[in-house]
């Protein structure tokens, strides 16, 4: 099957969701952009060749519809998220960007920093009773995520879901680590210098 996605094909061709699916939108599983995304992509089903295409998640950011998918067979092909943009009716949404990946967030964001890893993940719990984990990432990955910001957006609130916390990123430099300044300002003393992404 060159797409594949987790709502029943009929379902979302027709947009009448039987209750399974209904229930899995109704649980903020999937939302109605994703399932617009999964339309646009059955439609261009027979376009696909021998590249299969699996669905993981799309989210808006900034006005760029950022569509994560795992493929099989070949890469994704460069024409698909103009006609994903021509399918799906959004407003505001003005470029989308198809993100090869998986369901795994941390190999998502290792493959957007690529060639750089993620040095180590770090997860505290704050007196307040949430979580807080830490991401500490190579210096070099900050001029990365500042370019692939929309699609950094989304793979952070993949991380989010993942682990239940608040994302913070820090970055080491030749064994010296370094912050940087994001937001929420009350849990910088907490997290010792650490602003929430």
């Amino acid at each position: 099957m060159p797409v594949d996605i987790p709502l029943d094909k009929i379902c979302v061709r027709s947009g009448i969701l039987c209750p399974r699916c209904q229930s899995l939108v109704d649980r903020g599983v999937y939302d109605s952009v994703d399932v617009s995304v999964m339309r646009a992509l059955l439609d261009v089903e027979d376009r696909l060749g021998g590249v299969s295409v699996r669905f993981v998640k799309s989210r808006v950011v900034d006005g760029v519809l950022v569509v994560v998918v795992e493929t099989r067979g070949g890469s994704v092909p460069v024409w698909l998220g103009e006609e994903i943009r021509k399918r799906v009716d959004l407003d505001g949404v003005r470029d989308v960007l198809v993100v090869e990946g998986g369901r795994d967030p941390l190999a998502l964001l290792e493959r957007l920093i690529s060639p750089f890893k993620v040095l180590a993940v770090n997860k505290s719990y704050l007196p307040d009773g949430s979580v807080a984990v830490v991401l500490k990432l190579p210096a070099g990955a900050r001029r990365l995520l500042a370019e692939k910001g929309a699609a950094v957006r989304v793979v952070l609130d993949m991380l989010r879901e993942k682990y239940s916390g608040e994302i913070y990123i820090e970055y080491e430099e030749q064994g010296e680590t370094g912050s940087v300044k994001l937001s929420k300002p009350d849990l910088k003393k907490l997290l010792g210098g650490l602003d929430r992404y």
